[in-house]
């Protein structure tokens, strides 16, 4: 579970504040259903290499982290290329006396 920490951050910097909601929602399913076809395929891997080669489910494991970590770096490097930024509207009281200025910043008229 830590190691999702990495992409949960970058996907979620990426992702506008709206979509935050559903990109968690869709990882914690894709997590949920990984982690069960996983133990199966590598339950199946160690069944059908018992006699074989013991180590084969191992090999797998850490052909899948190779994978992980290409695939982690890729992310990095699209994040780095890639800066995305949001702007944020807030709107003042119905008197117009406070409002946010065009840069950002808190204003007031008196």
């Amino acid at each position: 579970m830590t190691s999702l920490i990495s992409p949960r951050t970058i996907l979620s910097q990426q992702a506008a504040p709206s979509e935050q909601g559903a990109l968690f929602s869709s990882m914690a399913c894709t997590e949920a259903v990984a982690s069960m076809v996983s133990s199966t395929v590598y339950i199946l891997i160690y069944n059908a290499t018992i006699e074989t080669f013991k180590g084969a489910t191992f090999i797998v494991i850490a052909g899948m982290s190779v994978f992980y970590t290409i695939l982690l770096g890729f992310m990095i490097c699209l994040r780095t290329s890639k800066k995305i930024e949001y702007e944020t509207h807030t709107e003042g009281p119905a008197d117009g006396k406070t409002g946010v200025s065009s840069n950002g910043h808190s204003s007031s008229t008196l």
